[in-house]
């Protein structure tokens, strides 16, 4: 069992003072505790081999990282509780846990994080070293911020890597040239995000919170001096501002307050400095506040935490985190191509499915289901809709069809190869008819590839061969209107009936005035990548679903600006179709292999 540190050495440093203005006092900023310091056990079966990281829970419990392959817990007392992980983890070498005690432990070996539930119990990984745009390929740190993401420290991608509580990629941020050592990540309770550097001495690198940075382009941390030290070997922040960082060759602390200008930069140490004895340590290598603001160091060598009051962290107000965002991937992915969900219910959704390599087209209602997720919300889901079931109707084609739109009346269906479209009475699965290969004149189409309908059910069409995009009456008799556009490959409309349309290529994305002035593109600020499908909800934002990595974006109903970006952590995965129901569900397609993948996203305003 592990015991607290009765020393009986030459009292080293218990805490650097610093004067207090307009005093001739002069106070502690931190305090040696003996109730919650200790040695750490043995190395076996109580005590870790090599203890590399270390973590608070909220219960208050301290969990040590042994990279040789399991997480020791220690009670507030230093009381040896139990060990998990053995079998599941190869070399952990970072740990950090969320409000509900879950546990993200990072396994360097496996360049993933395996989350525990509050038993110690292993449920689920985040990345891993073949995840598309979201691998990991030296990663040396783990943070939870707030909100519930995960952000993991990539020393060989250069990034902070970000994902959503459950492990749906959100987004990369690149670190740029000046960090070339990164040791430690740490994310307060505003969001920003805070980064030492074992090769920048006296100053740490400081992210904004990741919403507030742009989606797209290069926007590296930057500098923040913090006191002297000459080796940024770990760092810590208690949600209020307050930074601890540990500097390895001198093996002291130092602190900073981000709240308190007068405090950042600081001129002393915060506590500690290298020797053996209380105060001292000889291979610090982990900071960690406590839910009460104290302080835990971890000493690998001397085989220690030592716990201390902090003057600073004492009746603080937590900083608020602005983001109101959520996003999620829901499991199972579907068994189907999921082509477009409609419907005035939202609690009772249609789908249109694509099977058979798309040849193969059902529409009927979605199975409904409740779905928990790791935020402790319960919500509507849909699964697909049961062979068979009232309401269902099921039709083929001879050559695979192209993209698909469809209202509570009628399903209108491309069909590039025979230059036509087709339409269909979703009430009951009949024909309505061809259109578009039969005409002798300027309603004529040549390969469409692209469908979308206005409110009045006038169609739409991309007439790539045409080069153009063609606007028919909802009797589908008259061509309205017809707008150049060279290689169109997709249009979609809001709900305010604005027009938008993508080429070929995906090269960006562009509004379409319905007088016939020219294509309006949109910046790309908010469209981070080639398209390839793009639809809205219901109260307008758009979801962009890129041609090379299959990841949404979402952006605001005024095309200004991203909201969020989610998925294509899966190179394997090809989306080819992206749809939204209305309770928040994203519905990402690939049509070659049948499948559909689900995320989610919330906003809390």
């Amino acid at each position: 069992m592990s015991v607290p540190i009765r020393t009986l050495a030459v009292l080293a440093l218990i805490g650097t003072v610093a004067a207090m203005p307009g005093s001739a006092q002069i106070a502690a900023r931190a305090t040696y505790l003996a109730d919650g310091s200790f040695e750490l056990p043995l190395p076996g079966a109580e005590g870790p081999v090599d203890p590399r990281g270390m973590a608070v829970a909220p219960d208050g419990s301290v969990h040590v990282v042994d990279r040789e392959g399991r997480v020791f817990v220690f009670d507030a007392a230093g009381g040896a509780v139990r060990s998990y992980g053995a079998g599941e983890l190869m070399r952990p070498v970072s740990i950090a846990f969320d409000d509900t005690g879950r546990a993200y432990v990072l396994d360097g070996d496996a360049k993933q994080i395996r989350v525990f539930d509050a038993e110690g119990k292993a449920r689920y990984v985040i990345g891993g070293a073949t995840g598309g745009v979201a691998r990991l390929n030296e990663p040396t740190g783990v943070a939870v911020g707030p909100g519930g993401f995960v952000y993991v420290l990539d020393k060989g991608g250069n990034a902070v890597r970000i994902f959503g509580r459950d492990g749906a990629f959100v987004r990369n941020l690149g670190m740029g040239t000046a960090v070339t050592e990164p040791t430690g990540i740490a994310v307060d309770g505003d969001g920003r995000i805070l980064i030492s550097d074992k090769n920048s001495p006296s100053r740490l690198f400081e992210f904004p919170p990741f919403h507030m940075i742009p989606w797209t382009g290069a926007a590296p941390p930057t500098p923040v001096d913090l006191g002297s030290a000459t080796e940024p070997s770990a760092v810590a922040v208690d949600g209020s501002g307050v930074t601890v960082v540990m500097d390895g060759k001198e093996q002291r602390a130092w602190e900073g307050d981000r709240a308190n200008e007068n405090a950042r930069p600081q001129n002393r140490p915060l506590y500690g400095g290298r020797g053996t004895g209380r105060g001292s340590f000889r291979d610090a290598v982990a900071v960690a506040f406590t839910p009460e603001g104290q302080l835990l160091i971890l000493d690998r060598e001397g085989r220690k935490v030592e716990r201390l009051r902090m003057a600073a962290t004492s009746g603080r107000t937590p900083l608020t985190w602005s983001y109101s965002v959520r996003v999620s991937q829901l499991p199972p992915n579907l068994d189907a191509a999921v082509m477009d969900v409609f419907g005035s219910d939202p609690t009772v959704p249609q789908f249109a499915v694509s099977l058979a390599e798309g040849r193969d087209v059902s529409v009927g209602w979605g199975t409904p289901r409740k779905y928990a997720d790791f935020y402790g919300d319960n919500f509507d889901s849909f699964g697909l809709p049961a062979s068979g079931a009232d309401g269902t109707f099921h039709t083929q084609f001879g050559s695979r069809p192209g993209a698909m739109a469809v209202n509570d009346t009628i399903l209108v269906v491309v069909e590039p190869d025979r230059n036509r479209f087709l339409v269909f009475d979703v009430r009951d699965g009949s024909s309505l008819g061809s259109f578009g290969d039969n005409y002798d004149d300027d309603r004529r189409l040549r390969r469409p590839t692209g469908v979308a309908m206005f409110s009045d059910a006038s169609v739409v069409i991309a007439d790539g061969g045409n080069g153009r995009i063609a606007g028919f009456s909802s009797d589908l008799a008259s061509l309205l209107a017809s707008f150049p556009f060279p290689e169109v490959e997709g249009v979609a409309i809001s709900p305010a009936g604005e027009l938008v349309a993508w080429n070929r290529q995906g090269g960006g994305l562009s509004r379409i005035p319905l007088d016939g002035a020219p294509p309006e593109p949109l910046s790309a600020d908010v469209v981070p990548g080639p398209v390839q499908d793009v639809t809205f909800d219901a109260e307008g934002y758009v979801f962009i679903l890129e041609k090379e990595t299959s990841r949404v974006t979402v952006v605001d109903p005024a095309m200004e600006h991203i909201v969020v970006r989610v998925g294509g952590s899966d190179p394997d995965f090809r989306g080819t179709q992206v749809s939204v129901d209305g309770v928040g569900n994203i519905y990402v397609a690939n049509i070659e292999r049948g499948l559909t993948r689900v995320y989610r996203w919330d906003r809390l305003d």
